[in-house]
């Protein structure tokens, strides 16, 4: 087996550690995998059931790693025979993949194989009938490892694992070029990493003779008339050979029904594509649960993993373009992870089109972590315990549920270009308009907000002031140090609704029409409020009660004035004139004398 050296860094998310380890022998949990038919008699050890998910093993230099697990002496007795192959779901990040099984020892390798990871689901790594290795005859007792070494780019997270309750200190990780122990390194979890078993007597085996397993990916929001593909990939999980799984989809009220694979023995795997039926989006949309449900046309399906299922929404394609599309982002002074969150959100908005970029609405909520934020607010509070905000780095986008989830961690996987321009792509039903009136010689502020709808729906408006540049401190983990002098940006600062927004009420033609005034301070907390980097945010909403259901409809941004020029109340045309053009603002008793002047030209 090659040697590898590297060096790696596991990051710890907010309110939890990192959990990793092996996948544990399910029969501890009274599960057996056995394949009692003559012509393939099997088994999986070691085997991940449940959900499996991306392992956050984030590396921050490239460099090399690895995985195993340990099948003792003392669980191998009874089986006999056979390694057949190796199962394993590592990504395509992963480059130099080698699968190895050793013996009494984990560095004594008696063989290994390379492979290339498949795009989705598990792979198979056959074992060639002449390289089998034999352990039924194990007179020593030794202990058996299977496992697998990999390189990996810098910022990647190829490895899928199972989350678990408790740690198996038989379970191995590469680090800093040694295997340790997941226990010693103080991890827990399980990784998806299977060994097949060729052999031995499993006649008396009864239970899960069959059971189908299935995982799942389709677009969380698509336009009426997109293509709408469910991409699933079933698993033999059973102790039998099967020829093909029945994948059954139900979209709303909606089904069809496919057979997935041919013949699947014991470990193996199949991925197809399905066109989910057409759902009606009704006037604006249609949110639906989309189940795929794995069956056998032989025996009772006894697998825990038999269902996948998500929320998807389909969009009316013919409604009104979106004036923009609002971020809320969820931030911290003391969260370490938080500016690399704001850089990830930030280069997305870059690679957007020039003129799609101002289009992107930001407002940074913050919170107390790590200590007190200078820029929390209860307002802020409160919306995040409404959303289910439970730590930070987070984000929303319009409040809609996108393929990676309702909440999410800013990322350059989770939160692209490409995202925003589909959100920015998908059409609303209500249009917007703001109307800001601000006055720098009194501070005061008029807003009146207004537009309509098609959509008959109870909606909320919400309307509040933001500040860019504001200078406090910031812990920062990527540099390793606290910045002192960390610009903050989008940060709200004056609220003219309720932050769940205020009751939206239209005319019978479905127009609307409210005004909100206010006296903008100087100064909030030890921050002075400077007009030239405060910009009005106001946006509606649907009145719902679930996250499927609560979508913003249409937001706008404007500054509260151009640097140095007051927004004053528009003046007659002749105010305008090149002999007037250093005049900005006419005092009212003047006004009328004014109108009697004769402008030359």
């Amino acid at each position: 087996m090659k040697k590898h050296f590297m060096k790696a860094m596991l990051p710890v998310l907010f309110g939890a550690a990192i959990i990793l380890t092996g996948c544990p022998n399910q029969n501890e949990n009274g599960w057996t995998f056995h394949e009692p038919d003559a012509s393939m008699s099997a088994m999986l050890v070691s085997n991940c059931t449940g959900a499996i998910s991306d392992m956050p093993l984030g590396l921050t230099s490239s460099g090399s790693t690895g995985v195993a697990t340990k099948l003792s002496a003392d669980k191998l007795a009874d089986m006999g025979g056979r390694f057949r192959a190796i199962r394993i779901d590592v990504g395509p990040e992963a480059t130099n993949c080698e699968v190895f099984i050793a013996q009494g020892d984990i560095e004594n390798v008696i063989y290994k194989a390379s492979f290339t990871p498949a795009e989705y689901g598990w792979k198979y790594i056959d074992i060639p009938e002449a390289d089998r290795v034999i352990y039924g005859a194990n007179e020593a007792q030794e202990d058996y490892f299977i496992g697998a070494t990999f390189d990996v780019e810098a910022g990647t997270s190829p490895i899928k694992m199972q989350y678990a309750s408790r740690t198996y200190s038989t379970e191995y990780i590469y680090l800093n070029g040694t295997w340790n122990t997941t226990s010693s390194q103080g991890l827990g979890g399980r990784f998806s990493i299977q060994a097949v078993i060729d052999g031995g007597d499993y006649s008396g085996v009864t239970e899960d003779l069959y059971a189908a397993a299935i995982e799942g990916t389709a677009n969380s929001s698509l336009k009426t008339g997109d293509p709408n593909v469910l991409k699933v990939a079933v698993y033999n999980m059973g102790v039998r050979k099967v020829n093909g799984i029945i994948v059954n989809v139900a979209a709303g009220s909606a089904t069809t029904s496919q057979t997935v694979g041919t013949e699947l023995l014991p470990g193996q795997s199949a991925v197809a594509e399905i066109n989910v039926p057409a759902v009606d989006a009704g006037s604006y949309k249609a949110a639906y649960t989309l189940t795929a449900t794995a069956s056998l046309a032989e025996g009772e399906n006894s697998s825990r993993d038999d269902e996948f299922e998500m929320t998807q929404s389909v969009y009316n394609a013919s409604g009104v373009a979106r004036n923009g599309i609002l971020v809320e982002q969820f931030t911290s002074v003391g969260c370490g992870y938080c500016p690399r969150g704001s850089q990830a959100l930030a280069a997305s908005i870059a690679d957007l089109p020039t003129a799609d970029q101002s289009k992107v609405v930001w407002v940074a909520h913050h919170g107390n972590m790590n200590g007190t934020d200078p820029f929390k607010t209860n307002q802020s509070d409160t919306l995040m315990s409404w959303l289910g905000v439970t730590g930070f780095p987070n984000m929303d986008l319009n409040r809609m549920v996108t393929n990676s989830g309702f909440l999410f961690v800013p990322s350059s996987s989770t939160v692209t270009a490409d995202l925003l321009s589909e959100a920015l792509a998908m059409p609303t039903a209500v249009t917007l308009e703001a109307d800001v009136d601000f006055l720098a010689d009194d501070r005061s502020l008029t807003v009146t907000l207004s537009g309509s709808t098609t959509y008959d729906r109870d909606m909320k408006i919400t309307a509040l002031l933001v500040q860019d540049g504001l200078v406090a401190r910031q812990i920062d983990y990527d540099e390793g140090i606290t910045h002192t002098d960390y610009e903050h940006n989008n940060v709200p600062r004056v609220y003219l609704t309720s932050i769940l927004g205020d009751d939206l009420t239209f005319a019978e033609d479905g127009s609307f029409s409210v005004t909100y005034t206010t006296t903008v301070p100087e100064t909030i907390g030890d921050y002075e409020c400077d007009e030239n980097n405060m910009r009005l945010v106001a946006y509606v909403a649907i009145d719902g009660s679930s996250q499927n259901d609560v979508d913003v409809m249409n937001v706008v941004s404007e500054g509260l004035m151009t640097p140095g020029v007051s927004q004053a109340p528009a003046m007659p045309d002749y105010i305008q004139s090149a002999s007037q053009e250093g005049l900005i603002y006419i005092a009212p008793q003047y006004r009328e004398l004014m109108e009697k002047v004769e402008v030359v030209e």
